[in-house]
């Protein structure tokens, strides 16, 4: 009879755990997941506004070739990171462009388009660090016990981080 009871009792343990970290991992997981559709809003902001960029100092430049691999780029198989990471190395070449010919900065038009990439690329760093926080609790709370033993129920996965914009920055500053 006791271990019956023992039994019963060691199931609604186990049951009750099982409900409690499945429920903060579902509440990580939507967050996750909005995170990630806020950066894809971004990025294809970004996107269309490095393209509408591009014109405009082209014409100012009179180089006819300047990024045109951006104008036939499909995002189509592309992660969300090797998206933020492709669009990051234009966006970085565009500003590279600006301050290596003044004359620019005097496009109103351009300064306009630029002063809108600067703000989506805010919301993108906020949605980034966003994002990274909750992959970063949902990657250690799943390799924690007792969810290390359960996650393979329902199926939690690590996630991948973005990259640390700013420990990039600082490594390229460290080797000049």
């Amino acid at each position: 009879m006791y271990i019956i009871i023992g039994c019963i009792i060691l199931i609604a343990i186990s049951v009750l755990i099982t409900v409690i970290y499945h429920s903060k991992c579902q509440f990580i997981v939507i967050k996750i997941s909005e995170a990630e559709n806020n950066i894809d809003i971004l990025l294809d902001k970004k996107l269309d506004l490095l393209r509408k960029c591009i014109p405009l100092i082209r014409k100012s430049l009179k180089e006819k070739d300047f990024m045109e691999e951006l104008d036939d780029f499909s995002k189509d198989g592309m992660s969300s990171l090797e998206l933020h990471n492709y669009l990051r190395k234009n966006y970085n070449k565009i500003f590279k462009t600006m301050d290596e010919n003044e004359k620019l900065y005097k496009r109103k038009n351009l300064m306009k388009i630029l002063d809108e990439l600067n703000d989506n690329e805010l919301q993108l760093s906020a949605s980034i660090k966003f994002y990274n926080d909750n992959v970063n609790i949902n990657n250690e709370i799943i390799n924690k016990f007792p969810m290390n033993m359960i996650r393979f129920l329902f199926g939690y996965k690590q996630k991948e981080l973005y990259e640390n914009e700013k420990i990039e920055e600082f490594e390229i500053l460290k080797e000049k």
